[in-house]
């Protein structure tokens, strides 16, 4: 980069820092103003929107001056807050919790670079943010008592190690799909921090053996989970 290249670069980069504060300033007000307002509720519409356009334009302004941790960041958020467009979704505490977390981890990302430090981990940030979005996605078991044969229950923790491999909840949970229906879906933090899933299947019938759910189970992630019968 040539230095009329590089001072239009720096004199971009200090817009972003300016902008980027702008925008988590206001979506940490926000949720402030959310989590006073009580938990276990609906976002209104119009302040999920402002939200929505805050990450949204970080994640833009964040991937435009190469920032990817700050990018991947925002983007989860986005993603989290869009589940909460669901018309029966609501914000938890966890989930306050986990944005506000979220804002705190973007903000260490442009600090970071600014004074030319190591940037943050935010394998963490990342996994626990899946975490609120699986909460909001997962669906409870049907009020008919199935066969209790047919349900297997599959515990998966996700790491970032797993993730560069392509194997997440996401990925984890298509699989399972394979061998019958997800009737449950729900995520849970460990006392160490870190977050695993619970998935309950059902199969196709009492008929269906042993072999099929395992096979499948140890071929997406053998040694990083549990696998039994409900």
């Amino acid at each position: 980069m040539n230095t009329n290249g590089k001072i239009f670069f720096d004199q971009f980069l200090d817009d972003y820092f300016a902008e980027s504060e702008e925008h988590l300033t206001s979506a940490r007000r926000t949720m402030f103003s959310i989590e006073s307002s009580g938990a276990n509720k609906p976002v209104d519409a119009k302040v999920l929107d402002e939200l929505l356009r805050n990450f949204h334009s970080l994640k833009g302004l964040s991937a435009m001056v190469g920032m990817e941790e700050a990018t991947q960041l925002s983007h989860h958020v986005e993603d989290y807050l869009k589940e909460l467009e669901r018309p029966s979704a609501v914000i938890t505490s966890d989930g306050i919790e986990t944005v506000l977390a979220g804002i705190t981890a973007i903000e260490q990302v442009p600090a970071a670079r600014r004074k030319s430090e190591v940037l943050p981990d935010i394998s963490d940030v990342l996994l626990h943010l899946d975490a609120a979005v699986e909460q909001i996605r997962m669906n409870p078991l049907s009020p008919a008592k199935p066969d209790a044969r047919s349900l297997w229950r599959f515990v998966f923790r996700p790491s970032s190690d797993l993730a560069r491999k392509g194997v997440t909840v996401s990925t984890v949970r298509d699989r399972l799909r394979g061998i019958g229906e997800v009737v449950k879906s729900s995520p849970r933090v460990l006392n160490d921090g870190q977050v695993e899933f619970e998935f309950v299947v059902r199969t196709a019938g009492p008929g269906e053996c042993v072999r099929r759910p395992k096979q499948v189970w140890d071929r997406i992630c053998a040694n990083h989970g549990r696998f039994d019968k409900t």
